[in-house]
């Protein structure tokens, strides 16, 4: 029988591979993973600048996967990062393949709305604007977006894996939603296509992978709403753990709008009761127009009788949308249905008035009033969804408070009577903070006001730019302030060696990013 190797000779193996060197707290963070696998103690780790967190729980779940014969699951805050894992961390498998006896193999799982439906690509379902859709005349199809669709159908059809992430340059949201479906709107095992389905594959390759890489949002939303989308695992990492309470919250977050309303109505228009379901959008509209921006305490009862209102004219649709029996739901009625469906759970939500529920009332810009419904606490949730059944690793650079981890640990549950045991472990950082960082604050600046960048402040920036010779990471407020100081800064230090990035996220609407 082949001997396995131990954790610190694939660690050995992984950091001379990428040219480093041994780090205590890295270190002590893999055994330390290794260890509550075999405990079953959840782990929180605080793995601070420099530690290299991303091997320190990498590569002990490449070999805990490789014991174990089972899946490790990567969860990550956003899919830049996820992606981040994929794409440069995980090179790491060439370096343990001959200890090994074999290379690692990885997968990545993604949302639906990530890929492109090939249902809807042949005209399965109805267009989400269907002005627009007459390919065959670009300049006729609203100019821009037109092209982007005529572009993201064009390669729509050479794609092999149908991940939007592939297509560069990028296209509008807008645009995107003309070849892909969400999770509701997807039918399943009854699609015609199903065989062929992207996210079908992807998830069926991930079955046997040692590393599943995904999102805390794909993660909330299989534990949560019970989707199990994910193969059966018996450790979760939680890389960037500090926004998985944001992120949960977030999954169960609902919202409902009139302008929901009218658009659900009008996808079930096949529905003799579509048109009362479009009259109840204006009720709550006219409602809420009345109500305080505010958290409501108790729902008043005009808001009560117009949720109701809206809530039974969305069941009359969901009755006569619903398939008789031996009938199956086409991708229009399936649209429908999940449209209708979303309307009828929050407004019936609102109307539960839960116990640990929050609704309040805002204004949006673009859409109107708009009515939420949170959960004030999702700790229960989490132990009960996330923390159960597994053993689960949460690491951050910032997850301690005051060098204890009650706090974050109190958020998740894993606190107070019935918490299942963890474990606290802070890595440290190979960083003298003291000795190789200075912290400048330019006391001298005026505050600054609603006019924007001054010119004492991007003289400030010239000065630090030069003094660093480049090297410098700006970090600014909001997008228009980045790009305001890029181009300043372009200007002003006209033709040095110094080059002048700015980081957007025009990528994703198809245009190049600046200079």
């Amino acid at each position: 029988m082949t001997r396995l190797p131990t954790l610190p000779e694939l660690m050995r193996a992984a950091v001379s591979d990428l040219g480093g060197t041994a780090r205590p707290g890295q270190e002590q963070m893999a055994q330390a993973v290794l260890d509550a696998v075999d405990t079953g103690e959840h782990l929180l780790v605080q793995a601070g600048t420099g530690t290299g967190k991303s091997l320190g729980y990498l590569v002990p779940a490449i070999l805990h996967a490789h014991r174990a014969g089972t899946p490790v699951v990567v969860a990550t805050a956003t899919l830049a990062l996820q992606g981040q894992v994929v794409d440069r961390d995980l090179r790491l498998a060439g370096a343990l393949a001959p200890l090994l006896g074999r290379r690692p193999t990885y997968a990545l799982v993604k949302g639906r709305r990530n890929y492109v439906c090939l249902h809807k690509l042949e005209g399965g379902f109805p267009d989400e604007e269907e002005a627009l859709f007459d390919t065959g005349d670009v300049d006729a199809a609203a100019g821009r977006l037109g092209q982007e669709v005529v572009r993201v159908r064009e390669w729509a059809q050479e794609t092999e894996s149908g991940d939007r992430d592939e297509l560069v340059p990028g296209v509008s949201e807008r645009a995107w939603r003309q070849v892909s479906v969400s999770a509701e709107e997807c039918l399943g095992s009854r699609c015609p296509m199903a065989a062929e389905c992207f996210v079908e594959r992807a998830r069926a390759a991930a079955h046997d992978v040692d590393i599943i890489v995904t999102n805390h949002s794909f993660l909330a939303i299989d534990a949560l709403e019970g989707r199990f989308m994910l193969p059966e695992h018996d450790l979760l990492v939680i890389d960037e753990g500090h926004e998985l309470v944001k992120r949960i919250t977030s999954t169960i977050t609902d919202e409902l709008t009139p302008g929901m309303i009218r658009r659900a109505a009008r996808r079930a228009r096949s529905a003799d009761s579509a048109e009362v379901l479009e009259d109840s959008a204006l009720v709550l509209e006219r409602t809420l127009e009345a109500l305080p921006e505010e958290r409501l305490t108790a729902i008043p009862e005009q808001l009560a009788l117009a949720l109701a209102t809206v809530r039974d004219s969305a069941r009359g649709v969901q009755s006569e949308l619903k398939p008789k029996p031996g009938e199956t739901a086409d991708g229009a009625r399936q649209v429908a249905i999940a449209a209708v469906d979303e309307v009828f759970d929050t407004s019936a939500r609102m109307l539960e008035e839960r116990e640990l529920d929050v609704l309040w009332n805002r204004v949006d810009p673009r859409r109107g009033a708009v009515l939420c419904v949170a959960p004030m606490s999702v700790a229960m949730l989490a132990r009960e969804k996330i923390f159960q059944e597994r053993t689960v690793v949460l690491t951050s650079a910032t997850l301690a408070l005051g060098g204890t981890f009650d706090a974050l640990a109190g958020t998740m549950g894993l606190r107070g009577q019935g918490a299942p045991p963890y474990r606290g472990l802070d890595a440290g950082s190979p960083f003298s903070y003291a000795e190789q960082g200075i912290v400048y604050v330019a006391a001298h600046l005026p505050a600054r006001g609603q006019g924007g960048l001054t010119e004492p402040m991007l003289d400030e920036i010239e000065a630090l730019v030069r003094a660093a010779g480049g090297r410098t990471l700006g970090l600014f407020s909001s997008m228009r302030a980045a790009r305001d100081a890029a181009e300043a800064m372009r200007d002003r230090l006209g033709e040095s060696e110094i080059q002048i990035l700015c980081q957007s996220r025009r990528r994703e609407s198809g245009r190049d990013p600046p200079r």
